[in-house]
């Protein structure tokens, strides 16, 4: 095409020495002609077609292409672990700033119809962001409001009379209630602060977007008196199966030492679901004479929390994490908040983490590292 247009071009330069009434020069310009009245066309056409296909994309105003959008996007699926697994760094990250634990409860398992016991659905259909976006913002709302406090996340995927599904998030504040925490959950009834108007409208906004979706401030359960419920209608993507059961054959020990009570009940509920035996204690007195006291060192795993472990000097720290080959077990440092110590960094390449919050994929891994500890044992 590119030839013909430039020898045409050529022969227009030269229109005086042609001779126009030789047949074949006749016929070579009828051609030419016509070649550059299709190639016209098709370039107009071509106008045309990219330009219904920009107001498809970003002007959509016929119902036919809004249905065929919706079926596209409700298409996709997530799995849910695998968003709240960077979900949660964020909220252990803006939790620290105000000194503040996320500390999240999800089951395990639960029991089927068939009375068998299997894990939780993760996979479903549909976008994540404005599931991840409710939640961020009733999370939020306590998280701005209270310091030094351990705010709780009880995470549960329901189905109601109506043979729906449900995702419900109950977040509220643990331990005692005092004045101070009841007025708080009275204000978000009845804000009185702008700053606490301004996150319930970003909550509701948020709400708005998923339909079928509503929240509540009620009592929940004697973990969280007070509470933000979300509950949120979630479609089951069952087409991927569910994952293998990593329990232990045998029963194992380990031993969880952490001064917040919440924090080690949570993590005994979980590691209890895979039939892990746990003791806990508050401190870490006595820790180095009683695991490297070869008969009474029972533990294959040694969760700790880091603040603790901040405390040990460099001796102990060294018989410590010496001990963990003698006596097989490993020593798990539960992260309360984003920050690595220097005391931390001596060990980190010797020592597995469990950051706050976890999700079910960090208890899995857990679980496999105790197996792991089990197995040295007996070899």
């Amino acid at each position: 095409m590119k030839k013909l247009l430039l020898s045409l071009f050529a022969s227009s330069l030269f229109a005086d020495s042609i001779d126009f009434s030789d047949r074949d020069t006749i016929l070579l310009f009828v051609v030419l002609g016509g070649l550059i009245v299709l190639l016209l066309v098709y370039i107009y056409k071509l106008k045309m077609k990219l330009r219904i296909h920009k107001i498809k994309m970003f002007d959509v105003k016929d119902d036919l292409d809004l249905e065929s959008e919706s079926f596209e996007k409700s298409s996709l699926y997530f799995d849910l672990q695998e968003v709240f697994l960077y979900f949660f760094k964020t909220l252990n990250y803006e939790a620290s700033v105000r000194n503040n634990i996320f500390l999240v409860q999800q089951d395990m398992f639960y029991i089927n119809e068939h009375n068998e016991k299997v894990p939780p659905n993760r996979y479903f259909y549909g976008d994540y962001t404005n599931i991840i976006n409710a939640v961020w913002a009733a999370a939020d709302l306590i998280n701005q409001n209270v310091e030094n406090e351990t705010i709780f996340i009880n995470i549960s995927v329901n189905n109601n009379i109506t043979n729906r599904t449900f995702l419900s998030v109950d977040i509220g504040v643990c331990g005692i209630v005092d004045d101070k925490k009841a007025e708080l959950f009275k204000s978000f009834t009845n804000p009185k602060k702008l700053s606490i108007v301004e996150q319930l409208h970003k909550l509701n906004a948020y709400m708005r977007k998923i339909d079928g979706s509503n929240y509540a401030f009620k009592d929940t359960s004697e973990r969280i008196n007070y509470a933000i419920c979300l509950s949120i209608p979630v479609v089951v993507n069952d087409g991927l199966g569910s994952l293998a059961d990593v329990t232990p054959k045998d029963k194992l020990n380990v031993l969880i030492i952490h001064p917040n009570t919440d924090i080690s009940r949570t993590l005994t509920a979980n590691l209890e679901s895979f039939e892990i035996n746990c003791i806990q204690n508050q401190t870490s007195n006595g820790l180095l004479e009683k695991i490297e006291d070869g008969v009474n060192c029972t533990f294959r795993a040694v969760f700790i929390d880091a603040n603790l472990i901040n405390q040990f000097n460099d001796y102990d720290l060294h018989r410590l994490v010496k001990a963990q080959e003698e006596y097989c077990f490993r020593l798990v440092i539960i992260l309360n908040n984003h920050k690595i110590t220097p005391t931390i960094e001596k060990i980190i390449q010797e020592v597995d983490f469990l950051p706050l919050p976890y999700t079910i994929d960090n208890i899995r891994s857990v679980i496999n590292i105790i197996k792991t500890q089990h197995e040295k044992l007996l070899s």
